[in-house]
């Protein structure tokens, strides 16, 4: 991922209401393992994110 943005790349992470904590502990780890340091933790899905994933995944609207 580093080599895609270098130093400008920031991972938004944006949990939805059906993530566990074992979940978000996963993506953190995963990226520790790439050395990923810019990063977001986001608490809510926008409407049109909603949307746009209510046919990829299941969602609590």
């Amino acid at each position: 991922l580093t080599k895609v943005g270098g130093e400008k790349f920031v991972l938004v992470l944006k949990p939805t209401k059906e993530s566990t904590y074992k979940n978000m502990v996963d993506v953190l780890d995963d990226m520790a393992v790439i050395k990923l340091k810019r990063y977001a933790l986001v608490d809510e899905l926008t409407p049109d994110e909603k949307t746009l994933l209510k046919d990829k995944v299941k969602l609590e609207i």
